[in-house]
């Protein structure tokens, strides 16, 4: 059922003040759930609206997926350069979470 538009000179007063509630009710609400975030999950979705979103994508899935590198399995020269590599990473995209715990890694 489509409800019209009702304009807010015509409204009644208490409808003013039940529709002023409910907008501070959400908004509450809202800033409950930004406050909640994991930080990870930010990341990880401003890091799709990053510039270098496709070269990241690009590497992951090549080193998993064709060969199967493992972070265990490379050298301490190769670990190197991939932490430098994150480190440049997290200076780029700029909210890179600074502490992370395992309790980061759980998706709520």
């Amino acid at each position: 059922m489509l409800k019209t538009f009702i304009f807010p000179a015509s409204m009644p007063q208490e409808q003013k003040v039940h529709g002023l509630a409910k907008v501070a009710e959400l908004r509450r609400q809202l800033t409950k759930a930004q406050c909640e975030t994991n930080p990870v999950l930010r990341f990880f979705g401003n890091l799709r609206q990053s510039r270098y979103r496709r070269w990241i994508y690009c590497l992951s899935e090549i080193s998993h997926d064709r060969w199967n590198i493992r972070f265990e399995n490379l050298s301490e020269r190769e670990r190197i350069s991939i932490i430098r590599t994150m480190m440049e990473l997290r200076d780029l995209v700029g909210d890179f979470p600074r502490d992370l715990s395992p309790d980061h890694a759980k998706i709520h």
